[in-house]
């Protein structure tokens, strides 16, 4: 399929988006109702192609991309796809900030708490510019016991990541990130 993809169909002139049923016989037909390939290529966890897909134009937030109501992203991160959440950001930096997940939590916060990695986490997260996103995230980190994420998104002036720490240690925090956010404050 994915060969069929690269080398046949979109090099015949087959749109990006194009919603198809797989059929007997290898025959492929339109259906509204359908996957797309980067649908396809996200839950198959085919990161190259995604990121080939991407490359071709395919539009990565539109909803007919949804596999059991999420969205591709969404649908990376909650599966731990790391090298295909990362293509899916390979032509354009998506901030994960604004998005819900179908849970209801932002896919920034799905991607804490789901995958968590260092480099992963410094990837999506450490260019959020808008300081008050970065706190919320912060927040959410310590009360989840997230200590990467708390590492990638503390500030780094010292004043102002006491002032985080001192935040997050007023709500409920993670018995994990209480002696990080602590050291946080002394230094």
């Amino acid at each position: 399929t994915e060969e069929m993809i690269r080398q046949k169909l979109l090099p015949a002139g087959v749109d990006v988006d194009y919603r198809w049923n797989f059929k007997k016989h290898d025959t492929w037909h339109y259906s509204d109702r359908g996957w797309t390939f980067l649908r396809w290529a996200v839950v198959e966890n085919k990161p190259k192609l995604v990121q080939y897909l991407v490359e071709k134009g395919a539009k990565i937030d539109a909803t007919y991309h949804k596999h059991r109501g999420m969205l591709p992203m969404e649908w990376a991160i909650n599966e731990g796809m790391t090298d295909v959440a990362k293509a899916l950001a390979s032509k354009q930096k998506i901030d994960l900030t604004l998005t819900k997940s179908k849970d209801g939590l932002s896919l920034a916060e799905l991607l804490i708490e789901k995958i968590g990695d260092a480099h992963t986490l410094e990837f999506f997260l450490g260019s959020v510019p808008d300081a008050a996103k970065r706190k919320s995230l912060f927040v959410f980190s310590a009360k989840n016991g997230k200590l990467n994420a708390l590492k990638v998104l503390a500030p780094c002036d010292g004043r102002e990541k006491e002032s985080w720490a001192e935040e997050a240690l007023k709500g409920q925090v993670d018995k994990n990130a209480v002696q990080w956010l602590k050291d946080c404050k002394l230094k």
